[in-house]
């Protein structure tokens, strides 16, 4: 089910609180400095002669500068993760591992990035087709974790368990089960 649109005032609260202090600390000073030097020249009109054009002036200087520093502030802050993805994009080199435990290791390169493994079966042992090829996801598990999506910095590694071969207690056999 879609999300019902939130009211105006919460959406316009929202990104008030999203812009942090940094970009106040550092919009503010350069708003009241520019202000300052349109005072300076000759363009500003004057307080005693012409009051309400000062102040329409002043505040129309002062907020359309806080606008851009805030704007082009946010640009940075959006735009800094993207280039560096951009210049290191993320890679995966998969490697299988057998023995008692079948897996897949994931080893990570590149900028963080979250990731997800999906799973599916085509065709069983003796070739015929699995009668459920659906995808499943599968579970990452790195060290004593095991989630359905992990973030991995450089060099990070994860593995996937497809499958672990056990001996059961019931007959003399080996058996070879899901994890």
């Amino acid at each position: 089910m879609p999300d019902a649109p939130r009211p105006l005032r919460n959406r316009l609260w929202a990104i008030l609180g999203d812009i942090s202090l940094i970009h106040w600390l550092w919009t503010i000073p350069i708003s009241t400095f520019t202000t300052w030097l349109a005072h300076r020249s000759s363009m500003m009109p004057n307080a005693s002669t012409a009051p309400a054009e000062y102040w329409a002036a002043t505040t129309t200087v002062f907020f359309g500068t806080l606008a851009t520093a805030t704007t082009l502030s946010r640009l940075v802050v959006w735009s800094v993760p993207k280039l560096k993805r951009w210049h290191s994009p993320h890679y995966l080199v998969v490697s299988s591992h057998g023995g008692r435990t079948a897996a897949v290791e994931l080893t990570h390169y590149g900028e963080s990035a979250e990731w997800e493994a999906w799973i599916r079966i085509i065709e069983t042992m003796d070739g015929s087709c699995n009668p459920d090829p659906l995808n499943r996801q599968c579970y990452l598990r790195r060290g004593d974790k095991s989630l359905r999506s992990l973030a991995l910095r450089q060099g990070e590694s994860a593995n996937i368990v497809v499958a672990s071969v056990g001996y059961n207690e019931f007959s003399s056999g080996s058996w070879l089960g899901r994890l």
